[in-house]
């Protein structure tokens, strides 16, 4: 992942509380064997156009580290004039705290002409996370797992394609010689695989982690993984992203190495490791010990077979190339009615931002010859992860007063 900025999604992994009962319906409305369906792939996220119950368009993130189909604003109720089933309570980003909610039932959302998902939705009474300042694009919810159960799922994120195959047509990517085959673990319809990653002493660790298409960060881990679990020698202590009480915090630095197989592994990559109270209860966070998300995925085409509880992957033309990662220390949001204003929301410690003086609320107004109707999040992002030592000059707005700001780009999480 190119930037830091992108971390919140993944702590809203709502689950439901016990008592909780779904309706669910996934069909093929045409005689294709499988239907591709694009994507954009932006900030680290999925995110699917669908048409609710015939009439109203949504951005939807495919999610397969949560279960449900979830709206975000509660507003949606009158706007796409949504019938409330029951109030429930779920499970939220800091794994402790509850969100309230309410259950539409059987809802239908078009990905594409020939599949249909008939499904119940939940609608959060509060958009606790505002993912439309985080990918800087109108977010209305997720698509979880649940969506796709029993059936198989390939991304390609080169092509910003996801197919989804008969029962029938299923088997057909096995004859690929390219792919390596790993077990999944499937509960409450998401997956989890084993892996490993070794630690700054050289140890190798076995963890179990969520496969999490909603996740931006390529690499999280729980500080309890186990009890020799230590940080790396290099960290800083940051927020992660954003709970229902305030921002969520820990820590980043880098892990030696992860592991799918002995052919398919990264090393020196980026961890970010989430506090989670040892005494909770594992049964609420499933006992994973972490995930794995989008920018490690996106570097195969993957597979995801929810009936034989199987993952296959192959790498594709990104997987040998360098991560890109932030190398200034700013998190930075987008705002406004058109998400064209950006804001800093956090400077990191022993960064660049912060050694140049960055605080949070500065307004970006311009970095090098591009101004404001030049710039985006995305754009943004990618000039402040280009090279390490390049100098960025960068005008911001701060207590009605422009101000201009330097810093030299370099990766402060490197010893």
């Amino acid at each position: 992942m190119n930037r830091l900025l992108i971390v919140a999604f993944i702590f809203l992994r709502l689950a439901p509380l016990k008592g909780q009962e779904s309706s669910y319906e996934f069909s093929f409305t045409g005689n294709e064997d499988q239907i591709t369906v694009p994507f954009n792939y932006t900030q680290g996220f999925i995110i699917l156009k669908v048409i609710l119950n015939g009439q109203h368009k949504l951005n939807l993130i495919l999610d397969t580290g949560a279960e449900n189909i979830i709206l975000f604003k509660y507003e949606a109720l009158e706007k796409y004039k949504l019938s409330v089933s029951k109030e429930i309570q779920l499970i939220g980003s800091d794994l402790e705290k509850i969100v309230d909610a309410v259950i539409c039932r059987t809802n239908t959302l078009r990905l594409e002409e020939g599949v249909a998902i008939n499904n119940d939705l939940v609608v959060l009474k509060e958009d606790i996370l505002a993912l439309d300042q985080i990918t800087g694009e109108r977010i209305d919810g997720i698509l979880g797992a649940r969506s796709f159960w029993a059936q198989t799922i390939a991304l390609d994120y080169i092509k910003q394609e996801l197919t989804i195959f008969k029962k029938s047509a299923r088997l057909n990517h096995k004859s690929d010689i390219k792919y390596q085959k790993y077990p999944l673990q499937i509960r409450g319809h998401k997956p989890y695989l084993n892996m490993e990653y070794k630690d700054h002493n050289g140890e190798a660790k076995p963890i179990e982690v969520l496969l999490d298409t909603g996740s931006a960060l390529g690499l999280l881990l729980f500080n309890h993984a186990d009890s020799t679990f230590q940080l790396p020698p290099k960290h800083i202590r940051a927020s992660l992203g954003k709970g229902i009480s305030g921002d969520i915090l820990g820590y980043i630095g880098r892990l030696p190495r992860i592991e799918f197989s002995d052919t398919h592994f990264f090393n020196n990559i980026i961890g970010y490791f989430q506090e989670i109270d040892e005494e909770l209860n594992p049964d609420i966070y499933s006992r994973r010990l972490g995930l794995i998300g989008n920018p490690i995925l996106s570097r195969f085409d993957v597979i995801i077979d929810y009936l034989d509880g199987n993952l296959y992957l192959k790498a594709n033309k990104q997987f040998n190339k360098k991560f890109k990662h932030d190398l200034s220390g700013l998190q930075i949001f987008a705002t406004g009615s058109n998400l064209n204003e950006f804001v800093v929301s956090n400077v990191f410690e022993s960064s660049p931002a912060k050694e140049a003086g960055f605080q949070k609320g500065d307004v970006i107004r311009r970095i090098g010859l591009f101004g404001p109707s030049l710039l985006s999040l995305g754009s943004i992002n990618n000039k402040l992860s280009r090279r390490e030592g390049k100098n960025v000059r960068i005008v911001i707005k701060r207590d009605g007063k422009k101000i201009v700001k330097r810093l030299k780009l370099k990766d402060y999480l490197s010893k």
